[in-house]
């Protein structure tokens, strides 16, 4: 906030902000102004100026994840699309590949990683929004800021590789 301050953004009482796709509001207590959560569309279960810690924490370890891949990071709302095969989330391993995307879609698809293609089973696909991984598998958002061309492999909570758009693994 400093350094949006510094850059000429002015802080009010009421305001909204999006930092790095998450959605801050400001309200005034006293003399200061705290820092919290709005409720815009599909964040109320995050609750109106509860404790920003948890995502303060998932923007660090998203940036933390694509330096350490040599990624540029590319954001993903909180209320943009993931694409996913139905009943993934409950899988212990998992693969997120993305793709370029429109507005308010995030241009990733979350799938079974012991899936056979060979078996010919159709895949059943849902939407959720990003918000709503936050909670059913928050260590998904880890990865959410690489850009198109990566894929990722989850084993449980545990990330066991990152493709790059070169076909390289580059987790190490």
């Amino acid at each position: 906030m400093a350094r949006m301050h510094a850059g000429g953004a002015r802080f009010e009482d009421g305001q909204s902000f999006d930092f790095g796709g998450m959605w801050f509001s400001l309200s005034r207590h006293g003399e200061e102004l705290w820092v919290g959560r709005p409720v815009v569309e599909g964040q109320a279960i995050l609750g109106a100026e509860a404790d920003v810690t948890p995502l303060l924490t998932c923007l660090v370890r998203q940036l933390a994840l694509a330096s350490r891949v040599g990624a540029a990071p590319v954001e993903a709302r909180l209320v943009d699309k993931v694409v996913l095969e139905r009943g993934c989330l409950d899988l212990p391993r998992v693969y997120l590949e993305r793709i370029e995307a429109g507005q308010g879609d995030s241009g990733w698809f979350i799938g079974d990683a012991e899936r056979d293609e060979g078996k010919g089973r159709d895949r059943e696909l849902m939407a959720l929004s990003v918000w709503q991984l936050f909670h059913l598998r928050p260590a998904l958002l880890d990865v959410l800021a690489l850009p198109p061309g990566f894929m990722v492999i989850l084993g449980g909570e545990a990330i066991e590789a990152v493709v790059n758009p070169s076909n390289e693994n580059v987790w190490k």
